[in-house]
């Protein structure tokens, strides 16, 4: 699970393509993560993606140096995670909002409404995918073909 502090202020844009981007991190270093997986002779490892905007609760212990998160946003992280694709990412309605308030990141992601996950008694809520762009992902491939 991963925290983006500076998503706090939602005009930050930057701030929100370093999440999107974490999450094509993870999407495309799937296969070399696998492939030493199998070099220490460890199982092959499939994963979803899940993001969410929203408030979350920080709690610490005195005996442990890591973070707990809980609440809402939390939540619905866990429900829309089914509704990836293997090695795939999702985000919920919340984020979507917010991205499309910044046209660079319209320009360069492309969403798809998918469906919508149970989000309480007689409530949905609405479940997008995310990719790179056609133009963003022919652009990286011309220039890793010139190098």
């Amino acid at each position: 699970m991963f925290y983006f502090p500076h998503t706090s202020n939602s005009n930050d844009e930057d701030a929100f393509n370093k999440v999107l981007e974490c999450g094509n991190v993870m999407k495309t270093l799937h296969n070399s993560i696998n492939a030493k997986m199998n070099k220490e002779l460890l199982p092959s490892i499939k994963y979803r993606v899940s993001i969410d905007y929203g408030k979350v609760e920080i709690a610490k212990s005195i005996s442990s140096t890591t973070c707990d998160l809980f609440g809402p946003t939390v939540n619905i992280c866990a429900k829309i995670n089914s509704k990836a694709h293997s090695n795939g990412i999702v985000i919920g309605s919340d984020f979507y909002i917010v991205l499309k308030s910044f046209p660079h990141l319209k320009k360069n992601y492309e969403f798809k409404h998918i469906g919508e996950c149970s989000a309480g008694i007689k409530q949905s809520y609405p479940v997008y995918t995310v990719n790179k762009s056609k133009a963003v992902q022919a652009n990286m491939i011309n220039r890793n073909v010139k190098q």
